[in-house]
């Protein structure tokens, strides 16, 4: 699911920005709970940061020597396809073996949040607690990134977590959605998440005006027709 706020049916509250998404349990075979999403959530803080949040279906206790990569991609805004691709950022939270970082990077390689990626030196910090795991963004350094690079949309932006095991490349652990949803204009105002069949994309495609993207994070989002406008 989506929300921004508290559900769909309501506006956001004002100065704030959340995105949800749920994603079911048991489905990342033989490896450890700890990368098995249950929820994944960007929230926005009165502190001028943005919060990245996991919540797995365990507690997050890597074994050392083991690699344990958790990451919010954030699509280009010019193509918002639910993929990282080359030009796509990501926010990374990495055990490597030994000791936890944090980094904001920019794609090099299709799926390659880390290797070969160029850390963008957006200031973060990080927290693990039991069977969630918090990533904290300075928007202001956000901001100053798309002054940069214009195809970051900081306030606006298309996303889906990840977590790898074992490795910082493909293929996934885990991924909140599960595949990539569509997304529906409704009376000009508020947008669905509509999770499609992959096997049928072409007929969603037709269907839902050839929009596919994952689900959205608005910061400062006032989702009414008066006072917010969806593109």
């Amino acid at each position: 699911m989506i929300a921004v706020g508290a559900s769909l049916a309501q506006p956001a509250t004002v100065g704030t920005g959340n995105s949800v998404i749920d994603d079911s349990v048991g489905d990342v075979g033989a490896s450890p709970a700890y990368v098995d999403i249950e929820m994944t959530r960007i929230t926005q803080t009165g502190q001028g940061r943005i919060v990245f949040v996991m919540e797995l279906a365990g507690p997050v206790m890597p074994a050392s020597g083991t690699t344990v990569l958790y990451t919010w991609f954030i699509d280009d805004k010019r193509a918002n396809n639910g993929l990282l691709d080359p030009e796509d950022f990501s926010v990374n939270l990495l055990f490597d073996g030994k000791s936890w970082a944090t980094s904001f990077t920019k794609a090099n390689e299709p799926a390659q949040p880390i290797t070969g990626a160029a850390n963008l030196g957006v200031s973060s910090a990080y927290d693990v607690s039991g069977a969630t795991v918090r990533v904290y963004v300075n928007f202001a350094d956000m901001m100053k990134l798309q002054q940069k690079d214009p195809s970051l949309d900081a306030k606006d932006f298309y996303w889906w977590g990840a977590t790898r095991y074992g490795t910082v490349s493909p293929p996934n652990a885990d991924r909140a959605p599960s595949v990539p949803r569509f997304r529906e204009r409704r009376n000009g105002c508020i947008e669905t998440s509509l999770p499609c069949d992959p096997s049928a994309w072409e007929g969603c495609h037709q269907e839902y005006d050839g929009r596919r993207k994952p689900h959205s994070f608005l910061f400062y989002s006032w989702f009414d027709c008066v006072n917010q406008a969806i593109e």
